[in-house]
């Protein structure tokens, strides 16, 4: 047998709350900080000391093996403001402007009554129309960030865009079984937000892609000295990124509860349950309901996958499905992207997937070594 408790090594704890998505450039913007004990409860014999840091990132671009230049990064955390004070049993604001738009945390510390600390870390972003060094990974990808995990018809999505090219032109469309919707914008800055009402077509949900285009930056160049092909950095680029969506329906969702006489049954002995089912909006038309009971082992339960979720028809009909819209560039194509080997240089092998032109003709009865090239190639 096995059993677990829950404990708490410390006494004291902080937390942090904020009131909004993002903040904006420039614009004061409010942290709220309150001190607890091991309980839960609000206790007002605890310092607190908070600190609002933004992630710095520095990029360059370093020359690598075959005339290839890598982005390198540098990420740094720099303190940007402080705030301090003894909360009495209620949150305490920690005001502060951003300077810069970007990804900020605020750290908030204490230390117990029995001198051991505890720390909070609260992640923040903040837009405007300053510029946005993002680490990216490589390959065309962007991230995205969502203001809800899920929505609900009617409201408003929005997503933060890390742009990795401010101001430029950028392609946004909704897809499911094809194209649904499709606009073209400019995104200005480095932290743009997309956003677009939750329409009831979107039900179970939707995929958001935005590919963003940077033209040319500057000319070609003439030649390349070093030999190995021309190195154009300023050459057009593009950035492409993919989010979910999920939207929920609560008009066609029912709330079903199912309780038990007791919480233990000996074997041969009878069980009693009480069913209760109601609609989750009560204005819509009352519609008669009908159950469906099931009943198995607890070891069976166990081994289903997915779960409770296995029984719940609402998700088995309004799922989202995979992605099914394929996104092409010419772009990816242009010279100095794609990797270019010296003349009579191996490929390399196929993982043994094909086979070479000398295997088939091998097959097929057309290659004997005995041959001299003249006759092979006329066979």
């Amino acid at each position: 047998a096995m059993t677990s408790a829950d404990y708490d090594s410390i006494d004291r704890l902080v937390g942090l709350s904020k009131d909004s998505w993002v903040f904006d450039e420039d614009r004061e913007a409010e942290i709220q900080f309150i001190a607890v004990d091991e309980r839960g409860e609000p206790v007002d014999d605890t310092n607190v000391a908070v600190r609002i840091e933004q992630l710095v990132t520095r990029a360059a671009r370093v020359k690598g093996a075959g005339n290839a230049y890598i982005t390198h990064f540098n990420e740094s955390w720099v303190q940007t403001a402080r705030c301090s004070g003894r909360p009495k049993k209620a949150p305490l604001p920690c005001k502060f402007t951003p300077g810069e738009p970007g990804r900020y945390r605020v750290v908030a510390s204490l230390i117990d009554t029995k001198k051991r600390a505890h720390t909070t870390t609260l992640w923040v972003w903040v837009v405007g129309k300053g510029q946005v060094v993002w680490r990216q990974a490589a390959g065309h990808g962007m991230e995205m960030i969502p203001e809800k995990a899920v929505y609900e018809i009617g409201d408003t999505a929005r997503f933060l865009i890390k742009n990795p090219f401010p101001g430029a032109g950028a392609l946004i469309t909704l897809e499911r079984y094809g194209v649904i919707k499709q606009w073209q914008t400019t995104l200005e800055g480095g932290t743009p937000v997309v956003e677009f009402p939750v329409e009831e077509a979107f039900l179970p949900g939707v995929y958001l892609s935005v590919i963003v285009f940077s033209p040319r930056v500057e000319k070609p160049p003439a030649s390349n000295s070093e030999g190995g092909g021309q190195i154009d950095l300023g050459k057009p680029a593009f950035r492409i990124g993919y989010a979910e969506v999920p939207v929920i329906d609560p008009y066609k969702q029912i709330e079903v509860t199912a309780t038990t006489d007791r919480d233990v049954y000996k074997p041969g002995e009878m069980v009693r349950v009480g069913l209760k089912a109601a609609q989750k909006h009560a204005e819509r038309k009352k519609e008669p309901i009908e159950y469906a009971v099931v009943v198995l082992d607890e070891a069976v339960f166990d081994l289903i996958a997915g779960g409770k979720n296995y029984f719940d028809p609402y998700k088995g009909f309004y799922s989202l499905d995979g992605l099914d819209v394929d996104n092409y560039s010419l772009l990816t194509r242009i010279v100095g992207r794609q990797n270019f080997e010296k003349k009579g240089a191996s490929s390399g092998g196929d993982g043994g997937s094909g086979l070479t032109l000398r295997t088939i003709f091998k097959y097929v009865g057309y290659w004997n070594p005995s041959l001299k090239a003249d006759d092979r190639g006329r066979r």
